[in-house]
């Protein structure tokens, strides 16, 4: 019976992992480049802790969310599913770092985890403004401009504390 269920999961685990990443239609994907540029800028206002700025930089992400999720319609079904959970995981952690006067840790690991889904997920790494870090200690991962000192917004005592990786 074991060896049933594992060559189950041997054969649906090959066959998810054989599944190309999903082409997007040029206007969604121009669309979601965008967004993509929202986050090193949203790790620009971390660094310099400016709430202001902050402010500004999660107002205008916010802008751009709503329209992508009438962009999803060029999706097929699943990968629209996907795409509005992602979408809808964003805004919730752009309205609880909106709502809170010092940046949280979790908020914050959230908001870069579901950047770097969108970017890995739909292959967008390639051609986004910024570049993926990730830090083995605290196993956080962030999008940052390319040319700026690496700078860790989730763990904040050790902030030099990660590496490329896309």
């Amino acid at each position: 019976m074991r060896i049933f269920f594992l060559s189950l999961f041997i054969v649906f685990t090959s066959q998810s992992f054989a599944r190309k990443k999903p082409e997007l239609h040029p206007e969604v994907k121009a669309s979601y480049l965008k967004l993509l540029e929202q986050a090193p800028k949203i790790h620009e206002a971390l660094k310099a802790k400016d709430k202001k700025i902050l402010q500004t930089e999660i107002t205008k992400t916010q802008e751009i969310i709503p329209r992508l999720y009438q962009k999803n319609s060029y999706l097929q079904i699943h990968h629209r599913i996907h795409s509005f959970k992602l979408l809808a995981h964003l805004e919730e952690q752009l309205n609880s770092l909106e709502a809170q006067s010092t940046p949280n840790k979790k908020n914050v690991r959230n908001l870069f985890h579901s950047f770097f889904e969108l970017a890995s997920v739909y292959n967008l790494n390639k051609e986004m403004k910024g570049s993926l870090f990730y830090c083995g200690k605290d196993k956080s991962h962030w999008i940052q401009s390319a040319n700026s000192k690496v700078y860790n917004p989730i763990h904040s005592r050790d902030s030099s504390c990660g590496r490329t990786i896309l």
